[in-house]
């Protein structure tokens, strides 16, 4: 999925060793799509890097390359849906659409929406204007847009978001934990940042929870913001596993060796890297 979604490395050429992937809703390894297969492929050869780039899918038999070939080589990929009417997504793209005065007004937003790619798909009406009022709501509510007579303007921190490519819904959850803040640590900065849709939490495995929560009671006083409830299992164990993750960049922090931070975590150096990346953005725009 990496591959897939893009890496900016240049590559010459790219192998793909293993053409299919365990689905639990399929109930086994189902082959990736045309698609994803054509985007890891169209990796290799950047421009002004390289005059030519090379893609390999490997195949243990002969009639598996000749299945690769009628599967990914010959086919053409899949239909693309949009999926602009989720609210993930709605989130970043109508704060930017006003902070950048494309649109001023709810009729606006609705207008230009309504000549995107989604529009044109979806059967569901009514549909993207229920997405939009909500996700309108949210970012009125969360001080980043101002409403008025009718007139949508961004505020000074919804500029500040927009320019920053943040999701509103991270922002929001930085500004929450530092705005009753008495004494901030590295753990609680890493851990407020780590809470945030922006970042990819390590996942908490068999005996994690015990762990962590013995470590949340231990440091609690240096966490941010309002911890959920122990009862809560679902909030919580997403909270843990932020601490997790914190605990991590803690320890990058701090020069632990990369071969015992992957060992403690379960990570690959690629994960560290990218995590701390992660992080570095966030807490850069945390700051401002």
């Amino acid at each position: 999925p990496t591959l897939a979604a893009g890496v900016n490395t240049p590559s010459r050429r790219v192998v793909v060793r293993d053409w299919r992937r365990y689905d639990g809703e399929f109930g086994g390894m189902k082959p990736l799509d045309v698609l994803e297969v054509h985007q890891m492929c169209g990796r290799a050869g950047r421009p002004g890097l390289d005059p030519y780039g090379e893609a390999v899918l490997l195949a243990k038999d002969h009639d598996t390359r000749d299945e690769l070939f009628d599967r990914y080589v010959y086919a053409d990929p899949e239909p693309v849906q949009s999926k602009l009417a989720a609210e993930p997504a709605l989130r970043t793209h109508l704060l930017a659409t006003v902070a950048s005065g494309f649109a001023n007004s709810r009729e606006g937003i609705l207008e230009f929406l309504g000549n995107t790619l989604y529009a044109s798909q979806t059967e569901e009406s009514g549909r993207l204007e229920h997405v939009t009022d909500s996700v309108l709501d949210y970012l009125d509510v969360n001080g980043f847009v101002d409403r008025e007579a009718g007139s949508i303007t961004a505020t000074n921190v919804g500029h500040t978001v927009s320019r920053l490519y943040l999701d509103p819904m991270s922002a929001a959850e930085i500004l929450d934990g530092l705005r009753d803040a008495e004494e901030v640590t590295p753990l609680g900065c890493y851990h407020l940042v780590c809470r945030t849709p922006d970042m990819y939490q390590l996942y908490l495995k068999s005996g994690d929870r015990e762990e962590y929560t013995e470590l949340f009671y231990e440091r609690e006083t240096e966490l941010l913001g309002v911890a959920p409830s122990e009862f809560d299992d679902v909030a919580f164990e997403d909270w843990l596993a932020a601490l997790k993750t914190a605990s991590m960049l803690e320890d990058w922090a701090r020069e632990v060796d990369e071969d015992r931070i992957a060992e403690r975590f379960g990570v690959g150096p690629g994960d560290i890297r990218g995590k701390v990346d992660t992080a570095e953005r966030l807490l850069g725009a945390a700051e401002q």
